[in-house]
């Protein structure tokens, strides 16, 4: 959080602002910032995590590159591109009740 504050002057908006209230609907809000706000806070705040949590011993493995064959890491492509695209409709459901709370 501090170096997020640093970095972004504590920027906010009404998707962070619900992600810290509501911490399951962090997936939906992701995707739907992404496609629809792809500067928000919230995508700066989850940008400078994952950094942090690729420099630690223990997450290192799960999210630095490894060789892959070719058609499993299509599939996998593939599998996340769906989950992705799945997210939005109801992310975009509740940026916009976040949006609204916020007025």
């Amino acid at each position: 959080m501090h170096a997020a504050t640093v970095l972004f002057g504590g920027e906010t908006s009404p998707a962070l602002e619900f992600t810290r209230r509501h911490p399951w609907a962090l997936p939906w809000l992701d995707a739907a910032c992404g496609l629809r706000r792809p500067e928000d806070p919230l995508r700066k705040h989850l940008l400078v995590m994952t950094a942090i949590l690729e420099t630690t011993p223990d997450y290192a493995d799960e999210l630095l590159p490894r060789h892959a064959r070719f058609w499993p890491l299509v599939c996998s492509l593939a599998w996340n591109a769906l989950r992705a695209g799945l997210k939005i409709p109801p992310g975009v459901g509740l940026l916009l009740l976040a949006e609204r709370r916020t007025e």
